[in-house]
């Protein structure tokens, strides 16, 4: 799947982090209301402490490192949250084909790279994931690899871009967590974005608030660079 865009539901507490059961009720619950589709896969994606060769520059021969991460996939939601137990450092991730009954937002071809204009509305169906992120200290939300060398100010607001036309969009959210959610679209599709970011259904909102009994402000991420 190839996720062009993200939405971000960030905590207003950066120091916040979820227990198993807290995790497994907001995936529950995503799915009882329809804000995940059925059929959904699960990932659990750690690091293992290690760092491994990623890639070799075939002009220069410089080599670039990263993080040795570990995946582990599962049919069964409670699995996949049990492997998460004891890990600092985590991904969790429901990977499914939408649209869901509740679409996390409207979605628009993005696929024209000149006019960087929103395209049709789409009606055909997409990736969809729902992926929820554990750090070991507060890391910056756009830099959120697991060894990330971007620490965030602490208190320090984020200014994420308009996905359209790379405007700043300021919002209530923080420049850094250590848990954080992110609902991810493939196929080259994004929402339609004017000078706000909260556009997430507001019933999706609702169950993150409710689960995790904080308050989550909204951000995103185009991946086109």
């Amino acid at each position: 799947m190839s996720e062009l865009y993200r939405h971000l539901l960030i905590p207003r507490e950066a120091m916040f982090t979820p227990n198993p059961e807290q995790l497994t009720q907001f995936l529950e619950n995503l799915r009882t209301i329809g804000g995940l589709p059925e059929h959904a896969k699960f990932r659990v994606v750690a690091h293992t402490g290690r760092t491994c060769l990623w890639a070799t520059n075939a002009k220069t021969g410089e080599e670039y490192f990263g993080p040795e991460l570990k995946i582990n996939r599962f049919a069964e939601l409670k699995d996949a949250v049990q492997c998460t137990i004891g890990e600092q450092n985590f991904d969790l991730v429901a990977d499914a084909k939408g649209p869901a009954v509740i679409e996390p937002f409207a979605l628009y071809d993005a696929d024209n790279y000149a006019s960087r204009l929103p395209g049709p509305r789409c009606d055909k169906p997409y990736a969809l994931s729902v992926r929820c992120k554990q750090r070991d200290k507060i890391t910056h939300v756009l830099h959120s690899v697991f060894d990330s060398k971007t620490d965030p100010i602490m208190g320090e607001l984020a200014v994420f871009e308009n996905p359209w036309n790379r405007e700043p969009i300021q919002t209530g959210a923080l420049s850094g967590a250590r848990f954080w959610i992110e609902f991810g679209i493939g196929d080259y599709l994004m929402p339609g974005v004017s000078d706000t970011l909260d556009i997430l259904d507001t019933r999706l909102l609702a169950v993150a608030n409710e689960v995790f009994d904080s308050n989550f402000a909204q951000g995103c991420i185009r991946n086109d660079d």
